[in-house]
Parts: structure tokens; C-alpha cells; sequence
């Protein structure tokens, strides 16, 4: 073992340059002066690769570039780093994806840009400034029916305010999570303004909840 007395730090050269450095802070390469644990300098190329050895597979760089941090590939020949990063966390906080390339969440063969894959999945838009139990909008896709719906702020129950039921021909649902008819509204319904047409025809409720023509079978 290489013992460091603990005032003292271990020098490591080539060509009579230092290339690294073990000190009381951590390990530098590229630096004298470690702020953390291991820390990486250099000018063009602050890099960490991961490869498997193969000569043929693409190794994996974490690359730090303008206070930005890149995860990409590099050449397995070359080791030239590609020009796109895949994934990369801007000096401002932004995080970008390369164009084209699909994000998987629960599922490892995404095919669309953003791909949720759940037995219950479910979207969350949250304000955080909300009152009591108005803090989160739910998207979410059960059994084939796409909801629109809020959770209590304990996240402890669901309720549905808008469902739309593809299968079939298409239903909408407003209140109800089982849409029995092209339009289904689960609650009071107001019309303004509504009139009868020149025929003198109107609009009737029959026991079976549907909204008809008065005069249809008349």
C-alpha cells in the first residue's frame, strides 16, 4: 500500500508533469488542488468513460462543457465523443434530450417522445400554491379510458371529472368514469336560450337519462 503522511500529498508524473495528485481533500487528475473526493480538470476534455472493451460498442462519457453536463457516446475506434449529446443539463438548469430520441418511463422500448408505461399510469400537474385538495391535476389512461380527475393533497384518493372512452365508437364523459352515451353528463345539465325550432319540435329527457326529440316516433 502507498501510506500518505498527513501533511503531505502523493504526487503521481509523467514526462516530469504532474498528471495527478492524492492529498488530504481527495484525488485530482488534471489538478493540484481537489475540491471533492475525485475531481476531473482539464481544459477541452473533462471526461469520465465507461466502456465494456469492446472494440465495437459505443463507450458512455459524462462530459462537463460550459458549466454544462453532457451524457453521450464516443467512438469505440477513436474515442471521439459525439457531437450530440444524449442527455445534457444546461448551466441554466434546463435538461434537453437529443432530437428525435424517445424518453421511456417504465418501460425500456419507448416508442413516442415522452412514453408512460404503468398498470395504472398516471400524469401529475401539480400547483403548489392550490388550496386544500385543488393542488393536482391528474391525466392518467385505465382500462383504455383516458381521465381527467384531482387528488386530495394526502394523495390518498381519486376522483374523475372528464373521461373519454375510444373503444368503439367514441364516448365523453363529464362526471362519470363510464360514459353510456356519445356525450354522458352525470349531474345537472342548463341550457341558456334554448328555443324550439320552426317545426315546433323540443327536446325531452326519457327514463332511459337520454336527451331526445319530443316529437321523434310522434
Amino acid at each position: 500500500y502507498i501510506n500518505r503522511p498527513s501533511t503531505k500529498s502523493i504526487y503521481f508524473r509523467a514526462a516530469n508533469a504532474d498528471q495527478a495528485i492524492f492529498t488530504s481533500t481527495g484525488f485530482g487528475i488534471g489538478t493540484t488542488t481537489p475540491q471533492r473526493k475525485l475531481t476531473v480538470s482539464d481544459a477541452t476534455s473533462p471526461q469520465l468513460m465507461l466502456t465494456d472493451t469492446s472494440l465495437t460498442q459505443n463507450p458512455w462519457n459524462f462530459r462537463s462543457i460550459n458549466g454544462a453536463l453532457y451524457i453521450g457516446t464516443s467512438s469505440p475506434s477513436t474515442f471521439s465523443t459525439s457531437t450530440l449529446a444524449a442527455f445534457a443539463i444546461e448551466a441554466n438548469g434546463d435538461v434537453t434530450f437529443n432530437a428525435g430520441r424517445n424518453v421511456g418511463i417504465g418501460t425500456t422500448t419507448p416508442n413516442w417522445s415522452l412514453q408512460v408505461a404503468s398498470t395504472t399510469p398516471y400524469l401529475a400537474l401539480t400547483d403548489t400554491d392550490a388550496g386544500t385538495d385543488n393542488k393536482h391535476i391528474l391525466l392518467s389512461n385505465i382500462d383504455g379510458i383516458f381521465r381527467i380527475g384531482t387528488s386530495t393533497d394526502a394523495l390518498s384518493s381519486t376522483s374523475t371529472a372528464l373521461s373519454l372512452d375510444p373503444r368503439g365508437p367514441a364516448v365523453f364523459g363529464i362526471g362519470t368514469t363510464s360514459p353510456w352515451r356519445t356525450l354522458s353528463v352525470f349531474g345537472g345539465v342548463a341550457f341558456n336560450g334554448l328555443t324550439t325550432s320552426n317545426t315546433g319540435n323540443a327536446v325531452c329527457i326519457t327514463t332511459g337519462k337520454d336527451i331526445t326529440d319530443a316529437n321523434v316516433g310522434s
